[in-house]
Order: structure tokens, then sequence, then C-alpha cells
């Protein structure tokens, strides 16, 4: 078994906003698959994570404004880009290490492409119309003002 690298982060998963590990405790090796050395490790989740999962993101979309706040999610992705922006060049390194990705690839769509893509789709979000106006409308004799709402779907 390799030693694991002190520098790299525990093996946790993000779960209704906390890190942990699974619920197991278990994890497995990541191996670069171009020499078979460990370059880490990640928490090896069970049903019983991805219930969890699920239910935290269940509440946050039923119990929270998280689908109809535009500002704040816009804002998280914001943030998301920036972030792989900031750590582009460790990220590539990763991606070939990890997946066995080229430089050619990963300067395109292993990982270039899908960050200039996120920042395209949160300009898209950005601008898009999520709420429309559609005046008065009478129904059944009474008058009320209609408005359409977008939000997000899916958890």
């Amino acid at each position: 078994m390799t030693t694991r690298n002190p520098t790299n982060p525990p093996a946790q998963q993000l779960v209704d906003g906390k890190l942990g590990a699974a619920a197991s405790g278990e994890t497995y090796a990541i191996l670069n698959p171009a020499t078979g050395q460990e370059i880490g490790r990640a928490p090896d989740s069970t049903a019983e994570d991805m219930d969890a999962a699920i239910a935290a993101a269940r509440k946050a979309f039923d119990e929270t404004d998280w689908s109809t706040d535009v500002a704040l999610r816009i804002r998280c992705l914001r943030q998301l880009h920036q972030a792989l922006l900031d750590n582009a060049e460790a990220l590539r390194e990763l991606t070939t290490a990890e997946v066995g990705a080229p430089a050619f690839l990963v300067a395109g769509p292993q990982f270039d492409t899908p960050v200039e893509t996120l920042k395209w789709t949160i300009d898209l979000a950005e601008s898009f119309e999520w709420e429309r106006d559609l005046g008065v409308g009478v129904t059944m004799g009474i008058s009320s003002r209609r408005t359409v709402r977008r939000e997000a779907v899916g958890v």
C-alpha cells in the first residue's frame, strides 16, 4: 500500500453543507493510471450516504429559497468558477494524474472548455427572464394579475 501524501486533504464528501467521511468510514485509493501510484483517497460512499445527500438536497429545495434565489445561485456559481480559474494549473495536473488525460485534452474538453462553459451558463442564468408579468387576466369573471415564474428543477 502506498502511503498517502500528508499534504493531500482527507477523504471527505460534502453533504448538507458539511464535509465529512463516508458513513462507513471507508475510503478507496485514487491511482495515477500512468504509474499505478496512489495520488489520493476518496470516501467510499454507501447507499446511506446517498440517501443523506438526497435528503439534504430535497430539504434545501423544499425548505429554503435556494431554488428561487437567483442572485445567491449566481454568486455561488461565480465563486466556483473563480476557484476553478484560481486553481486551474493544479486542477489540470490532477486531471492528467487522475484520469490520464494528455495536456492537449486538458487544455480543451477535459478542463478548459467545461470551465468556459460554466461561465457562459452563469451569464445566461443572470440574463435569463426568470419572471414574466403577463398582465391582468380574467378567469370565471375574476380579475387577477398573472405572473409566470421559472425556477430551478431537481435537486
